[in-house]
């Protein structure tokens, strides 16, 4: 929808600017040809479109006095010639039959039509609906479109108009320019930090250029990963996913580190990086079994790029590392913080056994965000635009749906068309105009009674007689007012293709998979009226009440069952990855009761903050098992402040990774962000407490 705000010869040439700027990118008004087609639509399926209440009420018109009458109109009508076109259709529909359903169309509209606009009773403000030939996920499309209705808004400033662009299209390129802000204001500043931490412990230009050489080629194994699952799949991949990139390099780096101070130390740490790419990619190998698409893609991008990452360190990297000169440039720190780790071990895990106590009440004061709007990255401006737009002219088919769900469109027309009659609800203008094959029946059935009771001929005759007008000019009329066999052709999902009518229908029936879905609006009811209608709603499982809350309950539930079905898999694989690396159930236990305990620790501060889930933030569950595991794989094998000092540098440079996100605009990258720095934060002091405690007698031996 645009909407042009202004005085009315300025806001008409500014409409006419708009149109012919946005037709060659595939955005079109509704045309006076395609009013006219709905017209001879109705005229051609009156039969089915007539209500059998609204013939009965035609008794009145039905005799010859009456039909007279409506006759004279018409021949008023046919001798101005200004109105000769609205006598030519009268001609062959006299009673005006087919006003009646079309006129459902505009009933509830607060603007009166005015060519492709609606102009507001204020006179100040007209309304342009434009139908795109592109969905608003094409985004270089989009985008185009956006950009030439924004030049147009910003030149009709200069004339006094105000523009407002409102509609999917405007919020789904605002969401992209967001994620891309987010990633050119915070991947530099996560560089930077990750380059400065892995400075510090390598000391040399030239292995601190090598070890970004597998993260790098991590990303693009990332972004590759994406595009074979949008190629698989036929989707495009979710654009909040890029905000993943500098957490990727984050943890991707991880395995150059590893590599690069083991060669100092005369170590390839190679069943270690094994062991973690496993136990990584046994975790988000099972999200590609999700049935989001986002989370998917998410599994695609962590496996492509670590599996990347992984063979450039064993391979590539080696050989561009400098010769090793011994030295541990994080002695100062590793030192005190192993000898803390391993002293008193029963004080450790004391200490961890006690803070998870403290972080468990929070669990309880967790809850999701519901209102999805809450997850949307658009700008300020388009939903202020959107919300002055509505206030002035309501929501174009309110916000609470009567949805009904079926195998074809029609039974999904009728589940939805049979609740709303048991619930009482008014006839909607989507069951007036694409009736169920049952209510088809209906209707042809009282309207061959009417004209089988009442037939039309006779009546028109002696009418004509009465007025002086030729019965021949009628004759389209006699052919329509009578009966129909039973047997002709219907009213299908193809029917009003190209028309205005077709354009609402696309909007309320649509096909997702192998199921198709019909909504009919229902106006003006609050939260508790909308509350007991659902209670009303027959034990079925194709039709409910949708509403924006109910929305928001539906996708955070969808997403969380998605997940949360996905965890025992994710856990026994990682359990049986872990098991067979380390050959012993106590080191096992080390490794994987750090995780266990952060994830406790991560969400219980969570909850103890305040911070509402988006269903996204369940994924750092996924990454603390699969990622954030990594540290205590290395710490099981560590053997003094040398082989410490990579394990603390590469889980600082994953959560300052992970932090860039958590200053991200976006909120959906944002609270992922916030969720993951504080998980990794919380595994790496989980496993400094428990992982020493348990395993430091084996190591020493």
């Amino acid at each position: 929808m645009v909407e042009i705000a202004g005085p009315g010869p300025a806001a008409q040439q500014a409409t006419q600017r708009i149109i012919q700027r946005v037709s060659h990118l595939g955005a079109h008004p509704t045309t006076a040809a395609g009013a006219a087609q709905a017209a001879t639509t109705t005229q051609d399926h009156l039969d089915l479109l007539l209500l059998p209440e609204e013939l009965d009420a035609l008794t009145p018109r039905l005799t010859t006095e009456g039909l007279t009458q409506q006759l004279e109109r018409i021949r008023a009508r046919a001798l101005r010639p200004d109105d000769a076109l609205a006598a030519t259709i009268a001609a062959s529909d006299p009673l005006a039959l087919g006003a009646i359903p079309l006129g459902t169309l505009f009933q509830d509209r607060r603007g009166k039509p005015d060519g492709p606009t609606l102009i507001h009773p204020d006179g100040q403000h007209r309304l342009l609906p434009l139908t795109i030939d592109f969905p608003p996920e094409d985004l270089d499309r989009s985008t185009q479109l956006l950009d030439a209705l924004t030049d147009e808004a910003t030149l009709a400033r200069t004339a006094g108009l105000t523009i407002a662009i409102t509609g999917a299209y405007r919020h789904y390129v605002d969401n992209s320019r967001t994620v891309w802000n987010d990633l050119t204001s915070t991947g530099p500043l996560g560089l930077a930090l990750v380059g400065l931490a892995l400075w510090s412990l390598l000391g040399r230009l030239r292995t601190l250029l090598a070890v970004h050489i597998p993260a790098l080629l991590g990303i693009l194994g990332a972004l590759a990963g994406a595009g074979i699952w949008s190629l698989i799949t036929g989707r495009p991949m979710p654009l909040t996913m890029l905000g993943f990139a500098a957490g990727l390099l984050g943890i991707a780096v991880d395995y150059g580190t590893h590599v690069a101070t083991g060669a100092a130390l005369g170590h390839r740490p190679v069943r270690e990086l094994v062991t973690t790419y496993l136990t990584t990619t046994a975790a988000f190998v099972v999200l590609l079994t999700a049935e989001s698409p986002a989370i998917q893609c998410l599994g695609a991008m962590v496996v492509g790029g670590l599996s990347l990452a992984l063979a450039a360190s064993l391979t590539l990297l080696p050989p561009l590392l400098p010769p090793a000169d011994g030295r541990d440039r994080w002695s100062w720190i590793s030192t005190p913080i192993l000898a803390w780790a391993q002293a008193k071990p029963r004080h450790r895990l004391l200490l961890a056994t006690l803070l998870t106590f403290v972080a468990l009440p929070g669990l309880a004061r967790l809850h999701f965000e519901q209102d999805i709007r809450r997850y949307d990255g658009s700008s300020a401006g388009a939903w202020s635009d959107l919300e002055a737009v509505l206030s002035r002219w309501g929501a174009p088919d309110g916000s609470v749906y009567l949805v009904g769900e079926g195998p074809s469109w029609r039974d999904a027309v009728g589940a939805a068309a049979t609740a709303r009659a048991q619930l009482g609800l008014p006839m909607d203008v989507l069951e007036r105009l694409l009736p169920d094959p049952v209510e088809q029946i209906r209707r042809r059935t009282a309207w061959n009674q009417r004209w089988a009771q009442t037939p039309f001929d006779p009546l028109l005759t002696e009418a004509c007689n009465r007025t002086g007008l030729r019965r021949n000019g009628f004759k389209t009329a006699v052919v329509r007012y009578a009966p129909v066999a039973m047997d002709s052709p219907g009213i299908q999902d193809h029917t009003w293709d190209g028309t205005a009518v077709g354009t609402l229908i696309s909007s309320r029936v649509i096909q997702v998979k192998d199921r198709w879905l019909a909504a009919i609006p229902l106006s003006g009811l609050n939260a508790t009226q909308v509350g007991l209608l659902a209670h009303q709603l027959p034990l079925s499982t194709n039709v409910w009440i949708a509403s924006r809350s109910d929305l928001g309950t539906r996708v955070v539930q969808t997403l969380k069952d998605d997940l949360l079905l996905r965890t025992g898999a994710i856990a026994g694989l990682i359990l049986a990855v872990v098991l067979l690396a380390e050959q012993s159930v106590r080191r096992t236990l080390a490794i994987l009761l750090p995780v266990a305990t952060a994830l406790i620790w991560t969400f219980g501060i969570l909850g103890w903050i305040g911070i509402s889930l988006s269903p996204f933030s369940l994924l750092a569950a996924a990454f603390l098992c699969g990622i954030g595991i990594d540290s205590a794989v290395f710490l099981a094998s560590c053997r003094g402040p040398a082989s410490l000092s990579p394990i603390l540098n590469a889980a600082i440079t994953t959560i300052v990774g992970m932090g860039a996100m958590a200053m991200a605009n976006h909120p959906v990258v944002r609270s992922i962000g916030i969720s993951l720095t504080i998980g990794m934060t919380a595994i790496l002091s989980a496993a400094l407490l428990i992982v020493p405690s348990l395993t430091q007698r084996q190591n020493s031996r």
